[in-house]
């Protein structure tokens, strides 16, 4: 296959995917780089709302999306096995009781999410039948810096945020992550570069970038990867 570049997109989710064009930008973004131009390839990552992302990159006009659990976008062309895993949780106010045990829980409160993100098939049928009702949807470019300043302003009880990504997110932004508290855990995922379900190439990319994450897991490169930016690795 001829040398091409790939195009993949998604909103921040540091440390996942961070911004674009910095000596950090985030360890999906270093694992599709070596993986791809070991394979003759380019990358080229830019970021956007989510929901534009997947609907952009659905239409065929990018590549692929990046930091996608399977649910997110089941159409899409995935790689045979994950990049990474993520931890879904509960967030409150430092001062809060509340604790997240079981879908009925969730009616006692007033909870912020992300459009279009995915948190499994129960909690995102709740989502939708709660919407506008007690459960708040956070989009465009900072989706989770909105809900934070939602939460602190009590316009809702609880956010869902990724445990690394939110974590990245206060010490970047050097807030006292002692004012929050996890309140249970949602879910554990993988995460992936999923490609867009009308290119031809995109069955090409992710079989580069199934056996890439073989040939990284055995070097021991992507543990390091993982845990240079402070994530467990998969193993």
């Amino acid at each position: 296959m001829a040398a091409k570049e790939i195009t993949i997109r998604a909103d921040e989710w540091c440390p996942y995917n961070c911004v674009p064009g910095t000596p950090k930008p985030g360890v999906l973004i270093e694992i599709a780089n070596i993986v791809f131009e070991e394979a003759g390839h380019k990358v080229k990552y830019d970021t956007m709302p989510w929901s534009r992302a997947i609907a952009l990159t659905r239409q065929g006009k990018f590549d692929a999306i990046v930091g996608a659990y399977i649910d997110d976008a089941p159409d899409f062309v995935f790689p045979g096995i994950p990049l990474a895993h993520a931890i879904d949780a509960f967030y409150t106010l430092h001062g809060s009781t509340w604790t997240y045990q079981g879908i009925e829980s969730l009616r006692t409160a007033e909870i912020g999410v992300i459009k279009d993100y995915s948190y499994g098939e129960k909690m995102d049928a709740y989502f939708k039948e709660r919407k506008g009702k007690s459960v708040w949807y956070a989009a465009g470019d900072t989706p989770l810096k909105d809900l934070i300043r939602m939460m602190d302003a009590k316009r809702v009880d609880v956010l869902i945020a990724n445990r690394w990504v939110i974590g990245n997110h206060f010490q970047r932004h050097r807030i006292q992550a002692n004012q929050y508290r996890e309140a249970g855990v949602v879910s554990l995922e993988n995460v992936y570069i999923a490609f867009s379900p009308v290119k031809q190439s995109s069955k090409i990319y992710a079989d580069i970038l199934t056996q890439g994450l073989k040939d990284l897991k055995k070097t021991g490169t992507l543990k390091r990867l993982l845990t240079s930016y402070g994530i467990p690795s998969l193993e």
